[in-house]
């Protein structure tokens, strides 16, 4: 009975083994390792999906000179009815032509997709980047009405510009697609110009492991879109401006915008809101991992307070900065629920918004934010509300400035989310970028960063909003040449009592160092800054994240019953081909055959003040020298409306030039100060 027993127990554990991934390979790639035993614990759709054969058909046309199709002059484009919709359930798109003809909407969902085609038959070169869903058309389409502008200035609605325009199509979006970030592109079939609409597909039932949630909010803060029914002239909350030669025009800023009108945003001028410029890198190389990533956006933030149920984190990049009251407390809920937070981002809930329905009634359509208390006292920065709702309460860091691509530089390189780079703490000198010593990492410190109370004396009233624990994990100095004054930007961590993970990376372009991403021709980011360290760094976080809840770590180095994850190389495991490696031949990044014609006309914030410059984003290296193009060609630089904090910045176009533009930081910093490094909680 005895050895029938054992026999059984044998057996049993044999053919469990059989259905687990082998144990963690020797040489330390345990997340390699955690990967294969989630894939198998579980179907992942992203895996499978990527596998499905993509398409680079997304891409706007070139005409015979090479430069791409794009819809300069409201040739055409459109608008989705709403930000994001669940499988299964409609969603409308309304387009308008400059004159009646017929048009086509091709439906691309976005990721990375490692194999498949050109429009041409030819294999793409490098990942796809997109996947053809659907064709749509030929439609007939019409010049849509003009939409109305508010022009008391006295009304909180000031300068908000609504359309009301009639559906184009109504896509019922299939069960079987997978959840992801979709661009509709436009064609029309006169004059071949396109544009895109974006969209994002939920799948509300699914488990997954990451919620990443694109910040459309500050997408629309940011929209400037007019339309030739008004003269092209536009307004955002940041000014007013003609939107097909992007002059800004003196006058006050909006206090209202809607989505129901087309994107023309500052920094993509491609129809597809800010997607291209932070959101895609991450998403490309979230998908090329496997990791089991769902999408939404912050608008089911306001709805949902149950978004990261069955869901283990909340991911955002880039730019989150328009956020209702509803929306900081769920991800305060969210937080005080176990949720881990990896905000690769800066400038997160920094303005509060109220919403209002559309002219027709549907709700969530108008943002509201009027930045003058004596004209809505309840539209401010939260840090100005009574009482105080400092950024850094929630996310460990608050608004620091602006800089020009400065390095990124390690403050705690003993903690376990270095493990596996090979970083060391920068201590004095020149950031040193490569090699056995290397302290920092290129070009990462931009366009706004996030800085610590304790780092910054205008911030000194805010320390004690600080989480108890909080932990600085980089320290970048930024110099006055580009911020005004001498300032540093902060990565913080630290772990919440619920005992969620709430990262920092003190970055808007965080995204720029883990995926080249692809130029649609029309769109700010800088594919010169991936590199294996940002995505260590990275893998590290998201690995904590997917450990069953009480077994995440804080900080310091590896606990006593963990493996050691240093190791020499700096790699987390290797790649596939496609990976790191194979970014440099990557269309959009490198392989200029595909992608002629950058520096066009309309790609770029709307600031005619500053020269463009090669080094600047997108701007940087051979590759990016606009030297060679007329001057009305060249792209403008990387530029949020610069005067709009009530800081000490110089006017843009009197800021001097940087020595970091090219990522590397220039001079040191003069009489660094001693960190603050409270204990880890």
């Amino acid at each position: 009975m005895k050895h029938a027993r054992l026999r059984f127990v044998l057996a049993l554990a044999l053919l469990v083994a059989s259905f687990l991934p082998a144990l963690p390979p020797s040489d330390g790639r345990f997340d390699a390792w955690l990967s294969a035993g989630r894939a198998a614990a579980a179907p992942n759709p992203i895996v499978a999906e990527n596998q499905q054969p993509g398409s680079s058909g997304w891409l706007f046309t070139l005409d015979p000179s090479g430069t791409p199709m794009k819809a300069e002059n409201h040739e055409i484009e459109g608008y989705a009815s709403a930000t994001s919709v669940n499988k299964g359930a409609p969603i409308s798109f309304m387009v308008s032509l400059s004159a009646s003809s017929q048009f086509t909407m091709d439906i691309y969902r976005m990721g990375y997709y490692p194999t498949g085609t050109n429009p041409d038959g030819t294999p793409c070169d490098g990942p796809c980047g997109g996947r053809l869903m659907q064709r749509v058309g030929p439609l007939n389409g019409v010049k849509q009405a003009t939409c109305p502008t508010v022009t008391d200035t006295a009304s909180i609605r000031f300068g908000m510009i609504e359309c009301s325009w009639n559906p184009s199509h109504t896509l019922t979006v299939p069960t079987t697609w997978t959840t992801g970030n979709y661009i509709a592109k436009l064609r029309h079939s006169g004059n071949g110009r396109e544009s895109y609409i974006p969209f994002t597909v939920r799948d509300d039932a699914a488990p997954a492991d990451f919620v990443f949630v694109m910040e459309v909010t500050t997408w629309q803060a940011y929209n400037f879109w007019g339309g030739s029914g008004n003269n092209n002239i536009g307004y955002n909350l940041y000014g007013k401006f003609h939107d097909t030669n992007l002059d800004n025009i003196a006058g006050p800023a909006a206090s209202a915008v809607s989505f129901d009108r087309p994107y023309l945003v500052q920094g993509e001028t491609d129809g597809a809101g800010m997607f291209f410029v932070y959101d895609y890198p991450m998403v490309r190389w979230l998908e090329k991992e496997g990791y089991n990533v769902t999408y939404a956006t912050d608008v089911d933030i306001e709805t949902n307070p149950n978004l990261l149920n069955g869901r283990k984190g909340f991911l955002n990049v880039g730019h989150d900065e328009y956020y209702s009251q509803q929306m900081l407390d769920n991800v305060k809920g969210y937080i005080a629920a176990g949720k881990h937070m990896g905000f690769f981002s800066a400038n997160n809930f920094y303005f509060r918004i109220r919403w209002e329905n559309s002219v027709s009634g549907k709700p969530l359509r108008r943002i509201i934010c009027a930045k003058n208390p004596s004209k809505d006292p309840t539209t401010l920065r939260f840090r100005d509300l009574s009482p105080p709702q400092p950024e850094n309460a929630t996310g460990g860091t608050m608004l620091g400035g602006v800089a020009d691509n400065r390095p990124w530089r390690v403050a705690d390189a003993a903690h376990w989310i270095f493990a596996g780079t090979g970083l060391q703490n920068y201590v004095s000198g020149t950031p040193v970028l490569s090699g056995p010593n290397q302290n920092a990492i290129a070009g990462l410190v931009g366009y706004e960063f996030d800085s610590r109370a304790t780092s910054e004396a205008s911030l000194s009233s805010f320390v004690s909003y600080e989480p108890a624990g909080l932990r600085t994990l980089a320290h970048s100095f930024v110099p006055a040449a580009d911020n005004g004054v001498d300032s540093y930007s902060d990565a913080t961590i630290y772990t919440a009592p619920s005992g969620a993970i709430v990262f920092s990376a003190g970055t808007m372009q965080w995204a720029w160092g883990v995926d080249t991403g692809m130029h649609t021709g029309y769109n700010d980011n800088n594919p010169n800054f991936a590199n294996a360290k940002s995505q260590q760094i990275t893998a590290n976080l998201l690995a904590e994240f997917l450990k069953p809840p009480g077994r995440a770590r804080a900080g310091g180095g590896p606990e006593p019953d963990e493996p050691d994850l240093r190791q020499p190389g700096g790699e987390h495991h290797q790649r596939r081909p496609g990976g790191h490696a194979d970014q440099h031949r990557e269309r959009g990044a490198d392989d200029q055959r595909h992608r002629p014609g950058r520096g066009q006309r309309g790609r770029l914030r709307p600031d005619q003040h500053l020269p463009a410059r090669p080094g600047h984003p997108g701007g940087g290296g051979e590759l990016h020298d606009q030297r060679h193009l007329p001057a009305d060609r060249r792209r403008q630089p990387h530029r949020h409306a610069l005067d709009r904090r009530q800081r000490h910045r110089q006017p843009a176009h009197r800021r001097p030039r940087g020595h970091g533009d090219d990522g590397t930081g220039g001079e040191p910093e003069p009489n660094q100060p001693q960190l603050r490094q409270p204990a880890d909680r």
